[in-house]
């Protein structure tokens, strides 16, 4: 399977994009349950470079996925969603309105 090439500016760009929807939406975030889902599913996911038990990163969208922490972990954030072209593993939290 052929990934994108990201280059360190693609992935601020995409932490950033991630960031300003995460803030925008008044910082909701996932329990720790959640977050320890979030980062099982993608343990298991053929597109995952696993690093060690508690992080990773993603082929698809370059960001590393950890199992502990609440405000640089994209897993954590309500907001985001797994990249996955063929269909996301995981997906936003519902929003309260």
């Amino acid at each position: 399977m052929e990934y994108p090439r990201l280059t360190i500016l693609d992935k601020i760009h995409s932490y950033e994009k991630e960031l300003t929807e995460w803030l925008d939406a008044g910082k909701p975030l996932r329990t720790t349950e959640q977050i320890e889902a979030i980062h099982q599913t993608c343990s298991e996911c053929p597109h995952f470079d696993k690093v060690n038990a508690r992080r990773g990163t993603c082929r698809w969208c370059g960001c590393q996925i950890r199992m502990r922490g609440k405000h640089v972990n994209k897993a954590a954030w309500g907001t985001t969603k797994c990249p996955d072209p063929d269909g996301p593993r995981w997906t936003k939290l519902p929003s309260d309105t």
